[in-house]
C-alpha cells in the first residue's frame, strides 16, 4: 500500500493544506503527489499512476526547475479522468426490501410443502383455499423480487459520472445513452447536499450549476465533499 504523508501529529490535513503540501513536494522532488481522503481529513501520497516529470535545472542553478511548455503551474493539464457511479450503499433500502421479499417467498414456499405433505391437516393450519392464495402470493413476491433486483442494478449501472481535465459529464442509460457535458468555463456553482441518513452512510449529491441554467447532479456518490473539492480545484485552475 502507498505510504501516506500526514501532519507532524500523524493526523490528516484539511483539504487546502493537503493540496499545498502535495504541490510543494511535487516541485521539490520532481514527482507527482496527490491527495486522498483519510479519516476525517485528507492525506498526501506519491502518485505513480500518471507520468509526471519536471525539467531538470541547469548546472549551478538554484532556481526552481522550469515547467514544460504544455504544463501549467497548477498541473491541471495532468489531471486524470475520474469516473464514478452511484454508491451501492445508496440502495440499502431496496436491498432490505429484497431480503424481506426473499424471506417471505421462502417461508410461503415452505408452508406449501409442509401443508402438502401433511394433507392440509389442521396441525399446520393449511387449507386448499389457503394453498391457492399462497401460490399466487409466491408468484407475486418472486416477480417483485426480480423487479427490485433489476431496479438496483439499473440504478447503479445506468449512471456514470466523469470529472475530466476540462469538464464534467453525466452518462445516463444502458440501451439508449444520453450524455450531458459541460466545460469548466460554463460552471457557475458547485454545491453538496446530504440528508442525515446519507451523512451516516457517507454518500450524497454534488450539484453543478451552469451559466445556461442547466444543472448536472452527481447522485448518490460516495464522499461527495471530496469530489466537490476536486471540481472546485479544477475550476479554479482553468
Amino acid at each position: 500500500m502507498t505510504d501516506l504523508i500526514l501532519s507532524t501529529d500523524n493526523e490528516a490535513f484539511e483539504y487546502a493544506i493537503a493540496k499545498e503540501v502535495s504541490s510543494a513536494l511535487s516541485r521539490v522532488n520532481n514527482r507527482r503527489y496527490a491527495v486522498m481522503p483519510h479519516g476525517e481529513g485528507y492525506a498526501v501520497f506519491l502518485d505513480t499512476s500518471i507520468g509526471y516529470k519536471l525539467d531538470e535545472p541547469n548546472d549551478n542553478s538554484h532556481e526552481q526547475p522550469a515547467l514544460k511548455d504544455n504544463q501549467h503551474n497548477d498541473d491541471h493539464e495532468y489531471y486524470e479522468y475520474i469516473y464514478l457511479r452511484p454508491a451501492w450503499r445508496s440502495q440499502l433500502s431496496r436491498l432490505f426490501f429484497l431480503m424481506i421479499s426473499f424471506f417471505i417467498t421462502l417461508t410461503a414456499h415452505n408452508i406449501l410443502i409442509t401443508g402438502t405433505r401433511s394433507g392440509y391437516s389442521s396441525e399446520f393450519g393449511v387449507s386448499p383455499l389457503l394453498d391457492v392464495v399462497i401460490k399466487y402470493a409466491v408468484i407475486v413476491m418472486i416477480v417483485y423480487s426480480v423487479y427490485l433486483a433489476l431496479r438496483i442494478l439499473y440504478n447503479i449501472f445506468s449512471l456514470k459520472y466523469m470529472i475530466g481535465p476540462k469538464g464534467v459529464q453525466v452518462t445516463d442509460g444502458i440501451i439508449e445513452i444520453d450524455e450531458t457535458r459541460f466545460e469548466y468555463s460554463q460552471i457557475r456553482g458547485i454545491d453538496r447536499s446530504q440528508s442525515f441518513f446519507q451523512r451516516i452512510l457517507g454518500y450524497g449529491q454534488v450539484k453543478i450549476s451552469t451559466s445556461n441554467d442547466n444543472d448536472i447532479i452527481f447522485n448518490n456518490i460516495k464522499n461527495p465533499s471530496y469530489y466537490r473539492d476536486i471540481i472546485r480545484e479544477r475550476l479554479s485552475a482553468r
